[in-house]
């Protein structure tokens, strides 16, 4: 599944193991979330997520898939892990 053909209110987890779920429908490397932390014994909010953080998507057939990027998305989450990388080290 490419990370363009989420939809909201599809649920899934983060790579550091956070489930979510999507809250818009639009396109592109961030999105809305709701980040449920009771896994981990924080709390829950709302923001935007970075689509490349994404372990995978929970399907409605029960499944799990990974996300694919296109070229250019995955040039931008390349950029972005950069400039994190460059930042908190």
């Amino acid at each position: 599944m490419y990370q363009n053909d989420m939809r909201k209110g599809q649920t899934g987890k983060l790579k550091d193991g956070v489930r979510f779920r999507i809250e818009d429908n639009k396109k592109g490397n961030i999105r809305m979330a709701t980040v449920y932390g009771a896994d981990v014994g924080l709390f829950t909010e709302m923001g935007s997520i970075y689509t490349s953080e994404i372990a995978w998507i929970d399907m409605p057939d029960g499944t799990r898939q990974r996300l694919e990027q296109n070229p250019r998305q995955a040039k931008q989450a390349k950029k972005t892990a950069d400039l994190m990388k460059g930042i908190f080290g």
